[in-house]
């Protein structure tokens, strides 16, 4: 896909059919702008509607929500007063949004992971999510199709009841992630910590492989055909249910606990 930028300044410096229209040569439709207070802080919203968007990538305090909709659609909101210093793209299928690198950024600025910038997506090609900024991304479209990559560098929560890959799971962690999530249904389940990482919850893949040089708290229920742990960290990495073969390397200083966990020979 071409590439786009779309910078905040540009709405304030132009008349909304100028920036319409240029949205148009970039193959980007802009269906909707609109200002309303959100507790004490005003925020502004726009809807734009994207082709072939498959990606997420997070580079300033969001609530995201993957959510049922119009193929496609994507909705920003963000106080009104950040506007000039605020960037979103959508490059390669990926949207992604930021900060302005090309103004200063005032000291007194209001975003944060109290006051973020609110991001509602509505794909069904969703194959990655990237958070490099303290951010919550909730999951109500749960079902992503063939693979999944969630990356996280920062400080993320992540929230669903399930979630679904046909093929693959891949965690990357980095920074704090904390997974709220009751099932992960998908043939491989590939978990890499490199930072703090608290999972638990189900999982019926085939094949799961847990690395970990971070801290770990996990706690999953299994039914695999193979388990493969390789731990040079810290913390506590928790498996029960059934796996018919288990392989654990462990170099570090974390308690691996395996007991409740039935080996089918």
């Amino acid at each position: 896909m071409k590439h786009i930028a779309i910078l905040f300044a540009l709405i304030a410096a132009t008349s909304t059919d100028a920036w319409a229209q240029d949205m148009e040569q970039k193959n980007i439709t802009l269906t909707t702008t609109q200002t309303a207070p959100v507790g004490e802080i005003e925020y502004k919203s726009v809807t734009l509607n994207c082709d072939n968007l498959h990606g997420v990538v997070i580079l300033i305090p969001t609530q995201l929500t993957l959510a049922e909709g119009n193929e496609g659609e994507i909705e920003v909101s963000y106080p009104a007063v950040e506007e000039p210093y605020i960037n979103f793209d959508v490059r390669d299928g990926e949207f992604i949004i930021g900060r302005n690198g090309h103004v200063e950024i005032p000291k007194n600025s209001v975003i944060s992971e109290h006051v973020p910038i609110k991001v509602k997506v509505s794909s069904s090609n969703i194959r990655r999510i990237l958070a490099n900024a303290d951010s919550i991304v909730t999951i109500e479209r749960d079902v992503f199709n063939p693979n999944l990559e969630i990356c996280n560098g920062n400080a993320l929560g992540l929230n669903a009841n399930s979630i679904t890959a046909e093929q693959s799971i891949e965690i990357i962690n980095t920074g704090t992630l904390t997974c709220d999530i009751r099932e992960w249904n998908t043939k491989l389940l590939t978990i890499n910590n490199m930072g703090y990482l608290y999972i638990d919850g189900a999982t019926t893949a085939n094949n799961i492989t847990h690395n970990s040089m971070g801290i770990d708290h996990t706690e999953l229920d299994v039914e695999c055909q193979k388990l493969e742990i390789v731990s040079n960290g810290k913390g506590l990495i928790c498996y029960s249910g059934t796996a018919d073969e288990v392989n654990i390397t462990s170099m570090g200083k974390a308690l691996i606990r395996t007991s409740e966990l039935n080996v089918i020979e």
